[in-house]
């Protein structure tokens, strides 16, 4: 329709002008008058001039109406700089267009440039071109500052978000700081510490600004945690990949995730369902990762498993996976070759019985038919006499064995007492028995100091999440009352009552020792996994016991009569309401008791009315 000529004009060919108004006629029915549409016909003829502007869009195509859109805006005058075209691409989420057309086009990005772009970008979850940024440019460790991040906590914090709710426990303010985001990972994970985090305070931001522009030693790991804690899944899988320690990142993120979980009300179903997911996803990253490396070098994999991460209280991979309940990840081969090694730590061989003979008879340890050493050094050579030693009542496979050993006596000695040595002067037995249990008690207080956890709040209840620390609690709160009753003669009695009742809770302790063992160890994890069943049968069961118990009280004895009842008859009523129906339900119908009842109830009527005749 138009000539270019020379001069670079266009000119429209005669008689295509009366087309091109012809057609606003047909396209444009509201402009009735010729000289609009004159006048319109010029203004797009004005418009076929600039032909560096016009961008041209098959409607019946199958590509994207919004892709030429922004190629028509980023060719606009008003979009002169290449941040501005960046932005819009942003905007629009075209990172193919960011590809392809601007960052090809202009190779050295200005410093800072791509800052608030990368913020954008982070906030909107805009993965891909978190990629193209750091492809092309933007250094992360220099990116993320103290300040950075704390923006980005703070704007993560919507309102009625899960993250809000509990920065919110850390801080009644409005705005908050890295220390707070430290003191939520510390309730939750028991483990976090970083020094730049518990430096970036209220007070501290005041008197040192430069603590703004500190940075991190690992920035993805941060950004890891920030998304995971803002729901931004897809981007935690990408930062994940770019962590400094991909395996213990991957165990960290499935452990803050369990621990996000737990701390959500039962009523979120929809983001509890999400934070499982992405918990198993995690350590499902875990699993695959240490898989390639325990086939490509078993040495190092086993390394990487027992590095212990100084931002998570120097726990290794296992710790944290105890703690997420990574059940998978300590099945693996790998994770279960470290457990073994560690248990045996610089023995090669060692049978659990001759470890325990061992244990009383050193010099079994110097046999290599039961024994053998790991050599020593890259050189291979032998251990000594005195470092065999060592090596052996160091590990914790001997130590087990001692202990459990030595619960073994206590026991038979607690037993002894119990039977035959319990009488108002304590013993020397027992005397020996309590200094027995003291120890124990000092040995449970070291194990509460040794937690992981900084505050002693947080080691107590580390220490109290294990079910054996809580049956220690019990065992030693009934020695010392019963210690106490028993040395008043009024309450001798209740004393030995106490003592007989923790006979039963030092003999369940025995369990403990179960563990190790391949066949009773998921047996006892069965029975324990089982009680809350059995909880919820009894629950049903008491209701049939006690309808049927009264009922048939009720008809055996119809005689009874309230002003005569006392402790005893009231004791032994509720024996007969609970406990007969109960062994009657396994079959035990107790005719004998129900017969010599009867008969006396019989004896009784006949004493009464007078007669010399005997029922029969």
């Amino acid at each position: 329709m138009t000539i270019h000529t020379p001069s670079g004009r266009f000119i429209m060919r005669k008689g295509h002008r009366a087309q091109l108004v012809n057609r606003i006629s047909i396209t444009m029915r509201e402009i009735k008058s010729f000289p609009e549409k004159q006048k319109c016909a010029d203004l797009l003829i004005e418009c076929c001039t600039k032909v560096n502007m016009i961008t041209i869009f098959d409607i019946n195509s199958n590509e994207d109406m919004d892709k030429y859109i922004l190629y028509a805006l980023l060719t606009g005058e008003d979009v002169t700089s290449m941040q501005d075209q960046l932005s819009l691409a942003l905007l629009w989420d075209r990172p193919d267009i960011a590809e392809c057309e601007i960052f090809p086009a202009q190779k050295n990005w200005p410093s800072g440039a791509l800052e608030d772009l990368m913020t954008t970008a982070l906030l909107e979850e805009k993965v891909e071109f978190v990629k193209l940024f750091t492809m092309n440019g933007l250094v992360m460790a220099d990116y993320l500052t103290v300040k950075k991040l704390r923006h980005l906590y703070n704007e993560a914090c919507i309102p009625n978000s899960h993250l809000m709710r509990l920065l919110q426990r850390a801080s009644q303010n409005n705005y908050h700081y890295l220390f707070h985001v430290h003191n939520v990972l510390q309730a939750m994970m028991r483990r976090h510490h970083d020094d730049i985090y518990t430096s970036d305070t209220p007070q501290a931001q005041s008197d040192n600004p430069s603590i703004n522009y500190l940075t991190f030693e690992d920035p993805y790991m941060e950004l890891l945690l920030w998304a995971i804690f803002s729901r931004r899944a897809w981007l935690a899988n990408y930062l994940w990949q770019r962590c400094n320690s991909p395996l213990c990142a991957a165990i960290a993120a499935s452990c803050l995730y369990q621990s996000l979980w737990r701390s959500l009300g039962a009523k979120n179903t929809d983001i509890l369902e999400e934070y499982n997911k992405n918990k198993n996803t995690f350590e499902l990253f875990a699993v695959n990762l240490l898989g390639v490396c325990y086939q490509q070098d078993v040495i190092n994999a086993l390394g990487l498993v027992e590095r212990r991460n100084a931002k998570w209280g120097n726990s290794d991979c296992l710790e944290l996976a105890v703690m997420a309940n990574d059940l998978i990840f300590i099945s693996t081969p790998a994770a279960q070759a470290s457990v073994e090694l560690n248990w045996r730590r610089g023995m090669s061989r060692a049978p659990f019985f001759a470890v325990i003979i061992a244990n009383v008879f050193p010099l079994l340890i110097f046999w290599p038919r039961f024994f053998r050493f790991q050599k020593l050094g890259d050189n291979g050579g032998e251990l000594t006499i005195p470092q065999k030693m060592v090596v052996f009542y160091k590990s914790p496979i001997s130590k087990f064995c001692a202990h459990s050993t030595a619960f073994v006596i206590f026991l038979i000695v607690y037993a002894y007492v119990v039977l035959f040595d319990f009488k108002y002067e304590m013993s020397i037995t027992e005397k020996f028995l309590f200094v027995w249990i003291c120890i124990y008690v000092i040995d449970e207080i070291s194990e509460i100091i040794s937690e992981q956890s900084l505050t002693l709040r947080g080691k107590i209840s580390d220490w109290a999440g294990s079910v054996w620390n809580r049956f220690d609690i019990v065992a030693f709160f009934l020695a010392f009352l019963a210690l106490g009753l028993r040395l008043h003669r009024q309450t001798f009695k209740w004393g030995r009552i106490a003592y007989a009742v923790n006979t039963n809770v030092f003999y369940c302790r025995l369990f403990r020792m179960y563990h190790v063992n391949y066949h009773l160890g998921p047996k006892l994890v069965i029975f324990y996994r089982m009680i809350s069943e059995v909880l919820v049968f009894l629950a049903l069961l008491v209701i049939f016991i006690l309808g049927y118990g009264i009922a048939s009280q009720a008809l055996l004895h119809p005689s009874r009569d309230a002003g005569s009842l006392n402790s005893t008859s009231v004791s032994s009523i509720m024996e007969d309401v609970l406990l007969t129906p109960y062994w009657q339900m396994y079959g035990e119908l107790l005719l004998d008791e129900a017969e010599v009842t009867c008969l006396m109830r019989c004896r009784r009527t006949v004493w009464r009315s007078g007669s010399l005749r005997c029922c029969d």
